[in-house]
Order: structure tokens, then sequence, then C-alpha cells
């Protein structure tokens, strides 16, 4: 009898003893556990933040070079009475291809930039078409004769077409679907009003600056879009 009492006893003591040992061995496990889950959970966290900042980035710069692409459109039909008196020549005639041949050039290679994005990449695109629109802006502004200021206007319009040919593309890519009806419907506003506030903008400069500072503004507000596009994914 006292045989199985101390067999008994035993036993019990030998199952406490494994069971202390094996929660001994287990609880470092679970603290490993515990301290690499927050961990996981912070970098989603980061990631899903940078993907949420980047869309909404990228949609800044999709709307705001729209934005100047279009208003570029507009705002030159208010100072083309300062332009034919400075270059000693009529509305009419020459004159009009400053505004028409911006268009045209628009329209004639925008299909084909956006082929070419498709083959090297949107972002080379976009941020091609800001350099060569800054340039063409400047350009446009310097411009010492008419001719000039028309060939310029060419180049500023190639630099339009790049742009217009991945604007759209870039936010259809970014946002999901939920989003995407959102984003694009807030470009589509900011597109109308570069097209609405042109001759309102372009008749405050015309008034209280001159014809070439139409052209200038652009400079130093797509430099900005510059280094903002260069660090988006």
């Amino acid at each position: 009898m006292d045989k199985e009492q101390r067999h008994t006893t035993y036993r019990k003591f030998e199952t406490v003893r494994v069971n202390g040992a094996a929660h001994a061995i287990t609880a470092p496990i679970r603290a490993i556990q515990h301290t690499a889950h927050p961990t996981s959970v912070q970098t989603g966290k980061l990631q899903e933040l940078q993907e949420q900042t980047n869309k909404w980035m990228i949609l800044v710069l999709a709307a705001a070079s729209s934005f100047m692409t279009t208003l570029d459109s507009s705002i030159v039909n208010i100072g083309l009475p300062s332009i034919a008196r400075t270059f000693h020549t009529g509305i009419g005639g020459a004159t009009e291809w400053i505004v028409i041949g911006y268009l045209v050039v628009i329209a004639a290679v925008l299909l084909t930039f956006g082929r070419l994005a498709d083959i090297i990449g949107r972002k080379t695109i976009f941020m091609t078409g800001l350099v060569v629109f800054i340039l063409g802006s400047a350009l446009s502004g310097l411009a010492p004769s008419l001719l000039l200021l028309i060939l310029a206007r060419l180049f500023q319009g190639l630099g339009g077409a790049l742009i217009f040919s991945v604007n759209v593309a870039m936010i259809t890519s970014t946002f999901p679907s939920h989003e995407r009806g959102l984003a694009l419907g807030l470009n589509a506003v900011v597109v109308a009003l570069g097209v609405a506030a042109g001759p309102t903008i372009g008749g405050i400069i015309t008034q209280y600056l001159t014809w070439r500072w139409i052209f200038y503004v652009n400079v130093p507000t797509l430099i900005r879009l510059v280094p903002l596009c260069w660090r988006s994914d």
C-alpha cells in the first residue's frame, strides 16, 4: 500500500515536472512570437501608409500637370493682341498659329506617345514631358520673333502630348477599383478648371505684366513637380 502511494505520488510529481518543463520550454517561444508579431504588423502598416501616400502623390502630379497643359491652351488667347502689337502683325493669319500649332501637335502625337509609354514606361514619358514643357514655355517667353514663338509653341505642344498620354493611365494603374472613380473625377475637375481659368489668368497677367509671363508662369510651377515625380514609384 505504501509502495502504491509512493508510486502514485512520484507519478504525480513527475507529471508536474514534465508539465513544468514543457511550460518552461514553450514560454520563450511564445515570447519570441509575441515580440516578432508587433514588428510585422508595424511593417505592414508602414507599407500601407507608403502606398496611400504614393497614390495621392501621383494624383497631384497628374492633376497639376494637366491643369498647366490645359491652361496653356486657353491662356494665350487673351494675349494675342499684345503679341501681335509686339511683332507688328495682325491678330489673324500667322499669329493664330501660336494657339493652333500647340493643339495640333498634341492631337497629332498623343496616341504615338501613349504607345511609347507602354514600351519604355510611363514615368520616363511623364518626366520627359515635364522637362520639354518647361523648356518650351521658357523658349516661348524668350522668343524674339513671331516665327520662333510659333516654333517654341510647337515644341511646348510635344511636352503637353507627353504629359497627356500617360496622366490618366498613371491614375488608373495606381488607385484600386473602389477609389478609381474618385481619382479620375478629381483629375477631370482640375482639367476643366484649367480650361476655364485660362482667359481670366491670361487677362490678369497681360494687364499687369507682359504677355511673356503667360509662358513664364509655367516654369516655376512645373519645376516643383520634377523632384516629386522623381521620388514617386
